[in-house]
């Protein structure tokens, strides 16, 4: 069964359907005020709304099998990155909250979406495609829940980042920035190739800055874990 991913308030609601992509249209692209949020704030969360809508429309209708599988030259597989995109949301909740241990906090489901490598392939499969969607869902709500309680001064506050300084707008950025990068889903293609496309295209937003790009997927670390998000 196809679902229908639609942006509320408070998350995103679930909800099957037919058709292709944007069988409904196309999401949003207007950046404006939101009620709850302050300016910059509300502008954020429409690019977090349409990057994630955009991203999961690429995956509708995806068995388990294809969630599953790793395609040659990859080392994840698409519902490893689906977690990876839940686990990294819910760790800079944590951290862009000032949580004094964001690892002691971390849910231990989601350990194996943010860390990936084996502990990822062993853990992350035979799920279906609505387990990914309900996941990304409900960190969501989270996400939304801890902006609508802050305002434009708290994003901008300079804060240690990567070695260097940056701030909580940029660690939101690296969110959404990680769920854009996605397949162009306009052709029927062989389930390895459209998997390695979707694993190519989300990871290239993972790579640590300097690092060289040996293939899309050839590390498991990548610079969304805590061990990397502040210096």
């Amino acid at each position: 069964m196809k679902f229908r991913i639609v942006s509320e308030t408070n998350g995103i609601r679930i909800t099957p359907r037919g058709g292709g992509p944007y069988a409904a249209g196309m999401p949003s692209t207007l950046l404006s005020d939101r009620p709850g949020f302050t300016p910059m704030i509300a502008r954020l969360i429409g690019m977090m709304t349409y990057t994630r809508e955009t991203t999961l429309e690429a995956v509708q209708g995806w068995t388990p099998e294809e969630l599953d599988l790793i395609p040659d030259g990859h080392a994840n597989s698409a519902g490893m990155l689906l977690a990876h995109m839940a686990a990294v949301e819910r760790i800079y909740q944590l951290i862009s909250d000032g949580h004094p241990d964001p690892d002691g906090a971390l849910e231990a489901h989601h350990w194996p979406g943010l860390n990936l490598g084996q502990q990822g392939r062993n853990e992350i499969r035979g799920r279906p495609l609505r387990h990914y969607l309900e996941a990304l869902a409900q960190v969501r709500a989270g996400t939304l829940a801890l902006l609508a309680a802050r305002d434009d001064a708290w994003l901008d506050e300079p804060l240690p980042l990567w070695g260097d300084t940056g701030n909580r707008h940029f660690m939101w950025f690296h969110v959404f920035d990680l769920a854009s990068h996605r397949p162009q889903e306009n052709t029927p293609t062989p389930a390895q190739a459209r998997v390695g496309a979707f694993s190519a295209q989300v990871v290239r937003a993972c790579q640590p800055p300097g690092k060289t790009r040996r293939s899309s997927v050839s590390s498991s670390r990548c610079r969304c874990t805590r061990r990397c998000a502040t210096s």
